[in-house]
Formats: C-alpha cells, sequence, structure tokens
C-alpha cells in the first residue's frame, strides 16, 4: 500500500519496472530498521565495563644488618709477601665475623689494588740513547689578514712550536716555525715528528693557508742520538689494597669494630643498614598495596550500582627502599610499593 501511494501514476511498462525496484528498496530499508536495534544491543553487550585504580602501601621497619666496609693495607719487600700478609688480616677478619654468625656469602672482597714503590741509586746510573728529531716550516702569509697571521702564531705557540718568526721582505711576509721531539725509541720518535708535521699542516688548513702558500718544510727523521745519564729506578716495595665488605647483625656493630680494632684493624669506611629478609618485606607490602586496590575498586563499583567481577589486570611499580633518619641511630627502612589494577564490572 505504502509503494502503491508513492507511485500511483506508474501504470506503463516503465512505470511497473520501477515500482518493482522501489519495493526492494523500501523492504531493504524496512529490515535493517528491524535489525538496527538488536545489533546496538548487542555491541553494548559486548563492552564490559570495568574500573582501573591505584593501590599503595608502606612499611617503615628498624633495619636488622650493617654492611661494614673494612680496607686492608699491607706491604712486603715482594709481591708474594705483601699478599701473604693481606691474607692473615683477611683471616682475622673472617673469624671476627663469624663469631657473630656471619655466613660466607657476607664477606665479600669488592676492591683489590696493587701499587709499586720505587727508589732511586746515587751510587749507579745507566747511559739511555735518546733520539732527536727536527721540523722546519716556512709559511708566506702575505695575503693573510694581520689578526689571522697572529692568531696563527698563537696557536701554533699552544701546540710546541718553537722559534715563531716573523719575516717582511719585498717578496712578501712569512713565518718561521721549528719544533723538535726526543724519545728513547727511534720508530717512536719518528712518528711523534709526523704527528707534529699533521698539527701544523691542520693549523695551516683552519687559518686559510693554502699548500700554493707554504714555501717549503724539511723533516729531519733520521735524527740525532746522544747519551743522558739517569739514575737507575729500582723496585723498594709492594703496597697491596684490599677493601673488604661484611654484613653483620646491626646490634652488633659496636662490638664487632672493637673486636677488629683489637685485632690492629681500624680503617673501617662508612656504615650502611639494611634488611637482611628485604624481599620478604617487599612481597608483604606487594601484597597489602593490592589490597587497596581491591578495596578502592569495591568502593567506586558500590558508589555507582555495581558490583566487582574480577581482576583482569595488575602493574606493579617498585621503589628501592629509601633509609629514613628519625630516633634510632641506624634509622629505619622504608619500602615502598605501588601497583595499577583493572577490574570488571557486573549488575549487582
Amino acid at each position: 500500500m505504502l509503494i502503491e501511494i508513492l507511485t500511483p501514476a506508474l501504470s506503463t511498462p516503465e512505470g511497473n519496472l520501477v515500482k518493482t525496484y522501489k519495493s526492494i528498496l523500501l523492504g531493504i530499508l524496512a529490515f535493517l530498521t528491524l535489525i538496527g536495534p538488536v545489533n546496538a544491543a548487542y555491541a553494548i553487550d559486548l563492552v564490559q565495563p570495568s574500573v582501573t585504580v591505584t593501590g599503595e602501601a608502606k612499611l617503615k621497619i628498624a633495619p636488622d644488618q650493617a654492611v661494614v666496609p673494612v680496607t686492608i693495607v699491607t706491604e712486603g719487600e715482594t709481591l708474594a709477601k705483601a699478599k701473604e700478609n693481606g691474607d692473615q688480616k683477611l683471616k682475622k677478619i673472617t673469624k671476627t665475623a663469624k663469631s657473630y654468625n656471619v655466613k660466607d656469602e657476607d664477606i665479600k672482597s669488592v676492591n683489590n689494588s696493587i701499587q709499586t714503590e720505587y727508589g732511586t741509586s746515587k751510587e749507579t746510573s745507566i747511559e739511555v740513547d735518546v733520539y732527536t728529531g727536527v721540523v722546519d716550516f716556512t709559511f708566506n702569509v702575505t695575503d693573510l689578514p694581520r689578526d689571522k697571521t697572529n692568531a696563527f702564531v698563537a696557536e701554533a705557540q699552544k701546540i710546541g712550536f718553537e722559534k715563531i718568526v716573523t719575516k717582511h721582505s719585498g717578496l712578501g711576509t712569512s713565518i718561521s716555525a721549528s719544533f723538535s721531539v726526543s724519545d728513547e725509541n727511534a720508530e717512536i720518535m719518528k712518528g711523534k715528528l709526523k704527528a707534529k708535521e699533521n698539527e701544523i699542516f691542520n693549523l695551516a688548513t683552519e687559518t686559510g693557508l693554502t699548500r700554493d702558500k707554504i714555501n717549503s718544510y724539511e723533516s729531519l727523521q733520521t735524527g740525532k742520538r746522544s747519551h743522558v745519564s739517569q739514575p737507575a729506578r729500582h723496585i723498594t716495595k709492594y703496597k697491596a689494597t684490599m677493601v673488604v665488605n661484611v654484613a653483620v647483625p646491626a646490634k652488633d656493630i659496636p662490638d664487632f669494630i672493637k673486636k677488629l680494632a683489637a685485632e690492629g684493624i681500624d680503617n673501617i669506611g662508612s656504615i650502611t643498614f639494611n634488611l637482611s629478609s628485604e624481599k620478604e618485606y617487599k612481597n608483604q607490602v606487594l601484597v597489602t598495596a593490592l589490597k587497596d586496590a581491591a578495596e578502592k575498586a569495591h568502593q567506586l563499583a558500590d558508589a555507582t550500582g555495581m558490583a566487582v567481577d574480577r581482576v583482569t589486570a595488575i602493574t606493579e611499580t617498585t621503589a628501592q627502599p629509601i633509609q629514613v633518619q628519625d630516633a634510632l641511630p641506624s634509622g629505619t627502612i622504608e619500602i615502598q610499593q605501588t601497583v595499577n589494577a583493572t577490574f570488571s564490572l557486573k549488575q549487582k
């Protein structure tokens, strides 16, 4: 009936065809109108409401463990003797620590070093061959502005050039410079010469001097050899240094240090306090933070007339324990944990 109202004048074959098309079109529109609300409702059902909250928890507790850094310094005429003296002191530290039930894994060597001390003898001397090389340069700076010329001279002096002379003549202005290097090894001396050559060429290029303005240079890399008398050096002693961290019960610190001093060990560093069961405390605080997040989720759900269904995601943020100064000499350790948790909601 609707189609007939829309097309009352179509009685020709062409009109009948148009009428048929319109019937199909209106039928499709009617079908979409019927199913549209159903699909929308179905789409809404697919999106389950949820709430994301942050839970926090803190715990302050007195530290039960202290880490004592002990420095052992020993000397000896030989390296073996210096090490032997250090091992003897380490045994004393270990014995004292174990009297407080300290485990082997709580006694750790964190730093070891060996120093060699030298002396000189006035009675004897040695002859050392010293190789010396000299390089001379002359640069034509006639076309170079005066400020750049002055800058070039200043920089050349900084990198070790000596005898820098500026000459003026009818042919223009030139700068002459030279340097010398010495070493006990001829090959090393030659390497130093080459490095200096590169330095002066780079400086000339940066200043604006191109190679056509560098008149000449000469490298005497064969060098000259001379004898120099030097005092003979010899090793006088070896010094061995070892740093040992000892984890001792916090309550025993005063007595422990007193016993070390009685053994002649008194080089004690800055003492730090911590928890021997830190992981257990962290887990405890983590559970408390999650309970805090769950409580907040229930409060928000109840305020909206819904109920918490289940947790769907948890993200943990862990902060390192920090030492808080208070009335206790060792202070207290504060452990903090934060979690972000997402809970799905349902109708009550």
